[in-house]
């Protein structure tokens, strides 16, 4: 890339400028460069794609700014096409979004074009490319404010400690925030601070299920009362007693991508993982091994502990997919053709690898996710029968649904879907990864809208 490059895009200056495209069209000037060489630069004309922030240029920029007023620069741009870039001042706040060793390590191709010379830096694709290809410059950061809870005559206190509990959600190897960090490929970090005990003026005894969000209130007063800025988290989880003491409650619960759980067991990791998961816009992960639309178990996928899976072990393809949690291109493929494909295994798929970890299969109704699973790393115990070929999960179509196993294909098996028209076959498989063919495109009775 070059200087040029960096600061001038004939298409968007032209639309950003119609009258100098209209001059371009009457032949005043041989091109919009032409233009902003010799006026645009110098009356501030915006000729990039480029993510230049106006306001944080000048408010970092105080000198610059004085300048501006004093008329030696007609604007923040030009400053920075002129003198700023090479000065190394920050044309945007987008610096604070990435870590160049993650960027460069989830996204390979960029890394294959900074090493070719093709662009500077990470930071210089992030900026004119990246953020707006919606590439993730760092992992996404969360913060749970965990607030251990006491009624009258059923303590959390009495069953746990405030370091367990820190350990259960944080610090320990198998952590509710280690488990999130492995099933994310490293994209979601969990972090945030154990509070209490708040004693709530509640029975348990003669409980119903709606108290549950008048302990939530009462908690939440003690919490600012004692300095806490809930606003800050973007979490809340309330530990209380167990179903033994509260039998008006299920073992957990979590509002779907809103912001509260409620945890009736902390000892249960998995159940800590599915209410934060609700948390974050995930559902249930069933079984529909005839494919017809009804989910026969809601918890009975066994790969994914959104359903009734190990915790230590990944989550299906259709959740990685729809969550964007492998973002390492061409992770999770849409397809849109017939032919042969061949996808990585999960458990072993590391960032830079070159292979989808899954395909994406959009019908008329239902969606489909081919992905491949083995008993290595974080899948060690993942049930055998998970792990002979590539696993066919489903969705309504949309991402707020539950997720359905329908079945793992054998070397020479098959999937159908005859009202969409697709069929998938396996055809071989090793330990690193499985080979697909996949037919039936264009499918029957297409949506007039794709959603990727």
């Amino acid at each position: 890339m070059t200087f040029l490059d960096s600061f001038y895009d004939e298409a968007t200056y032209l639309a950003n400028n119609p009258d100098v495209a209209v001059a371009v069209r009457d032949g005043a000037f041989p091109s919009g460069l032409e233009h902003f060489l010799g006026f645009g630069l110098a009356e501030g004309r915006e000729s990039t794609r480029a993510f230049f922030h106006k306001g944080f240029y000048r408010n970092e920029n105080p000198d610059v700014k004085a300048a501006i007023q004093n008329g030696a620069f007609q604007s923040g741009w030009q400053h920075y096409v002129l003198h700023g870039a090479d000065e190394g001042r920050a044309p945007n706040n987008l610096a604070d979004r990435l870590e160049e060793e993650f960027y460069l390590t989830t996204n390979p191709d960029v890394a294959d074009a900074v090493a070719a010379g093709g662009f500077d830096s990470a930071f210089q694709h992030f900026f004119h490319h990246g953020f707006a290809e919606g590439r993730r410059g760092m992992p996404e950061v969360r913060h749970i404010l965990v607030m251990m809870v006491d009624l009258i005559d059923a303590k959390a206190s009495s069953l746990y400690t405030l370091e367990q509990l820190d350990e259960i959600t944080f610090t320990d190897s198998r952590s509710v925030a280690e488990i999130f960090r492995r099933a994310s490929f490293g994209n979601l970090i969990f972090r945030g601070d154990v509070v209490g005990p708040f004693a709530i003026n509640s029975r348990a005894e003669d409980c119903v299920l709606n108290d549950i969000h008048e302990w939530a209130r009462l908690a939440d007063v003690q919490a600012t009362a004692s300095g806490i800025d809930l606003s800050s988290y973007q979490h809340r989880m309330y530990v209380l007693a167990d179903q033994t003491l509260i039998r008006c409650v299920p073992r957990g619960l979590g509002s779907i991508s809103g912001e509260r759980t409620w945890i009736f067991d902390a000892n249960d990791r998995r159940i800590t993982c599915q209410e934060l998961g609700h948390n974050l816009g995930m559902h249930h992960a069933g079984v529909d091994p005839n494919n017809d639309g009804v989910i026969d178990a809601v918890y009975g996928d066994m790969s994914d502990f959104m359903g009734g899976g190990s915790v230590g072990g990944m989550v299906n393809g259709a959740h990685v997919a729809d969550m964007k949690w492998y973002n390492t291109w061409p992770g999770t493929r849409p397809i849109f053709s017939s032919g042969t494909y061949d996808i990585a295994a999960m458990s072993i798929a590391e960032p830079g690898d070159r292979l989808p970890i899954v395909l994406k299969i959009q019908g008329p109704l239902r969606w489909y996710y081919l992905s491949y699973r083995q008993r290595r790393n974080f899948d060690s115990h993942l049930p055998s029968k998970y792990t002979k070929g590539v696993s066919v999960h489903r969705t309504g179509g949309y991402r707020d649904s539950d997720t359905a196993w329908i079945k793992t294909l054998a070397d020479g098996e098959t999937f159908q879907d005859p009202v969409a028209g697709v069929t998938v076959t396996q055809l071989n498989h090793s330990a690193e990864l499985v080979t697909v063919r996949v037919t039936g495109f264009p499918l029957k009775h297409l949506r007039t809208e794709w959603r990727v």
